[in-house]
């Protein structure tokens, strides 16, 4: 297996260098990319600031004046209105709800009405002077005349002017700035304008128009609620006599007449309950004297009896006459003796007089008797009134049922009238200036501004000239990620599968300075030591058997194939050896141009038969190197190369020359860079550092091994030593820093 083969089948188990320097990128290569990118960084960065420094010092300045308000979080109103008019915002949606009608398109068009902003160019566009494009506009259209078809040109006016305010509107809105001032209910307004008068004047004003804007909705609120109230009043006021009315025909109706505090039928009942317990208590007291009066019959002394149980002036009377006959008995029989005829004339008078009590007491007994009997009868006819009472009252309760529900009818429509009522006292009296107090008031007028708001020019050019940092940063990052290009023999080694054996660095200088002299004039230079060791890693590639015939070619033109070629062969003509350069790049030769040498005939003419070898072959004079020209080309010629006539001349160049190097066309741009590598010992592809895209090289590379005999490997062109230094590969100081010293240039 060749070399070409063991990097082929080891590239998909090695890790990419560019991804792992991507992923592990570290301090130093990131310092390397900015020192790499320092011009483009440098030029990102003043331009962006110089821009950001012209628009901070030529923009029209603006100036924001501030105003502040509060809302009162106590009530403010002299009576405790509720809903309709609920005064100052209570919590946080409140106050939000506050600064957005601040922020309103009606509230913008009352500041507009009263100042004529919309007479003002700063607001109204068309007033401003206008500009190029505008000019340009005006001129190609007539916006002035109504459009055909339009109709009534009066309403096509009133429309243009409904327009022309809404946009006046517009920008004023965009200069208002409205928020809350912390967690406070302060509210602090600004206003911006090129003037830092008008900015002050509009912005009291907005704070001015939205105080007496809430006022007048106050006032326009207790208005309409006052409107509404009265009329429901009335409503409730029709209701309440209508239900009134409905309980009094129902009350007259079922008999449920009304006294002072209950009905007509449940004060009688009262009133015979009451009744009815006197005549008890009556009754009972009659019945207990009549008892008594009855036992005192059976009494022996009924007289002493009589006074104690029944009280009568004439028994008493007789028990006092009584009283004095025993005295005068007593006396009588101490002076007399018991069987006086005085004495018995009393003792007859006592007996008398005992009948008399005896007449008398039966007299009382006949007379509580009657009581009793009264007593009974009256205790009967109150009895039966209060059960008659009763059933009434019973019919009376069934019918109250009805009554309590048209009675807590009326009494709802009353509660509600009486609530309506005092409602539209209050709001009446809200209706009035004077019983109102503003719940939002202005603790800071905004003042004329001294320093304009706009532009902020320390900050903008310090955040345009951070801005440029960051953007030249990225911008260099990009461009590093962006590139395509190959930097280092790692890449190519990593991308394309094939070690790089040489770089060849640039050559600066001037124009016009062909690699091909330049090598003649310094051999001990870095590129003529790039060749040099070109050659010798030729040599060391096959120590066996060195290539005998090696073709160099490219991906794409213009990498430097041809130059490194002619330079090998020069140089190793020049030592001694004898070299024949093959110019196969039939359709684009410069060899014979830079030899100042005849193009044909030459290596298409021998191929054909037209000519012989000797013929084609042109002697470098500088160097003894013979080069094979192209010849003359014509599309007919090729059909020599491709049948494979080539073969001959390869032959016989390899019998007399020691070193073939054939210089082709690039292997993308047409075939003969595949036909040819089948047939040379080995095969080179040029790189350009920088320049071929690792796609591009990739697939080159991969066409070249499906045909060539072997692929040696790579050649990295064109290196700029100086930048390649910048970079942290390992091959990054070829012929740079202090390997310079090897070299003469």
């Amino acid at each position: 297996m060749d070399l070409s083969s063991e990097h082929m089948e080891r590239m998909p188990r090695d890790r990419d260098p560019e991804a792992s320097r991507w992923e592990d990128l570290d301090l130093k290569e990131f310092l390397s990319i900015l020192y790499r990118r320092k011009w483009l960084i440098a030029g990102t960065i003043l331009i962006i600031t110089g821009l950001a420094a012209l628009f901070a010092f030529t923009a029209t300045p603006k100036y924001t004046a501030n105003l502040q308000l509060v809302f009162d979080a106590k009530e403010q109103s002299v009576l405790n209105f509720e809903a309709a008019l609920s005064g100052q915002p209570q919590d946080e949606a409140a106050l939000l709800s506050e600064i957005e009608v601040i922020q309103s398109r009606a509230l913008a068009g009352r500041v507009i009405d009263k100042l004529g902003l919309i007479n003002d160019p700063e607001f109204n566009s068309e007033l401003a002077p206008p500009g190029f494009l505008d000019r340009f506009v005006l001129a190609a259209s007539d916006s002035g005349a109504p459009p055909a078809g339009a109709g009534d040109a009066a309403a096509w006016q009133e429309n243009v002017e409904a327009l022309r305010r809404e946009r006046v509107i517009d920008a004023v809105l965009e200069r208002i700035e409205v928020a809350q001032s912390g967690r406070s209910r302060a509210v602090e307004i600004d206003f911006t304008s090129v003037e830092p008068v008008k900015a002050a004047v509009i912005a009291n004003t907005i704070g001015e128009l939205f105080l007496l804007e809430r006022l007048e909705g106050k006032f326009e609120n207790a208005r309409r609620a006052s409107q509404w109230l009265a009329e429901n009043v009335q409503k409730l006021r029709e209701q309440v006599e209508e239900a009134e009315s409905k309980a009094e025909d129902y009350r007259k109706q079922h008999n449920l007449l009304q006294g002072e505090r209950v009905t007509l039928v449940t004060e009688q009942i009262s009133t015979l309950n009451a009744q009815l317990s006197e005549a008890r208590r009556a009754r009972t007291e009659a019945e207990a004297n009549l008892e008594q009066a009855r036992r005192l019959l059976s009494s022996p002394d009924k007289l002493n009896t009589a006074v104690q149980v029944l009280e009568s002036d004439l028994i008493q009377r007789l028990r006092e006459s009584q009283s004095t006959l025993a005295r005068r008995e007593a006396a009588l029989t101490q002076e007399l003796g018991p069987m006086h005829p005085q004495l018995l004339q009393l003792r007859e008078e006592r007996s008398k007089l005992l009948a008399d009590v005896d007449i008398e007491v039966r007299k009382v007994v006949v007379s509580l008797e009657n009581k009793v009997d009264v007593a009974r009868r009256q205790e009967a006819l109150v009895v039966g009134e209060l059960e008659a009472l009763k059933d009434q009252m019973g019919v009376a309760n069934e019918a109250t049922v009805g009554l309590r529900t048209l009675e807590r009818d009326a009494e709802a429509n009353r509660l509600m009238l009486e609530k309506f009522m005092a409602a539209f006292m209050e709001t009446s009296a809200q209706e009035d200036a004077s019983a109102q107090l503003p719940d939002a008031r202005i603790i800071s007028t905004a003042a004329v501004p001294e320093q304009p708001s706009f532009p902020n020019k320390p900050l903008v050019v310090a955040g345009g000239f951070a801005f440029s940092v960051l953007a030249a940063l990225l911008l260099a990052l990009s461009l590093e990620r962006l590139d395509r290009g190959f930097r280092s023999a790692e890449q190519v080694e990593a991308e394309i599968g094939l070690p790089v054996i040489a770089h060849v660095p640039l050559i600066t200088g001037g124009k016009g300075r062909f690699p091909a002299d330049y090598i003649l004039e310094r051999p001990d230079s870095a590129f003529g030591e790039a060749v040099r060791s070109l050659f010798t890693r030729l040599l060391l590639s096959a120590p066996q058997a060195a290539p005998h015939v090696v073709l160099i070619t490219s991906a794409e033109p213009d990498e430097g194939k041809t130059s490194i070629s002619l330079a090998l062969a020069r140089m190793q003509a020049r030592s001694g050896r004898r070299v024949v350069l093959v110019d196969a790049d039939f359709r684009k030769s410069t060899i014979s141009d830079v030899l100042k040498a005849e193009a044909s005939p030459g290596l298409l003419e021998v191929m054909n038969g037209a000519a012989t070898l000797d013929e084609a072959i042109r002697t470098d004079d500088p160097t003894g190197l013979d080069v094979v020209v192209s010849g003359a080309y014509h599309s007919e010629a090729l059909h020599a190369f491709s049948t494979g006539r080539i073969d001959g001349v390869l032959a016989e160049l390899r019998r007399r020359y020691e070193f073939v190097i054939i210089d082709s066309a690039p292997v993308l741009v047409i075939s003969d860079a595949q036909i040819l590598s089948a047939k040379a010992d080995e095969t080179l592809l040029v790189v350009r550092w920088g320049k071929t895209r690792r796609e591009v090289a990739g697939y080159a590379a991969r066409q070249l091994q499906a045909t060539a005999r072997r692929v040696g490997g790579a050649i990295l062109s064109q290196v700029d030593v100086t930048k390649q230094a910048r970079y942290n590969y390992g091959d990054s100081g070829y012929y740079f820093g202090k390997a310079k010293r090897y070299y003469t240039t």
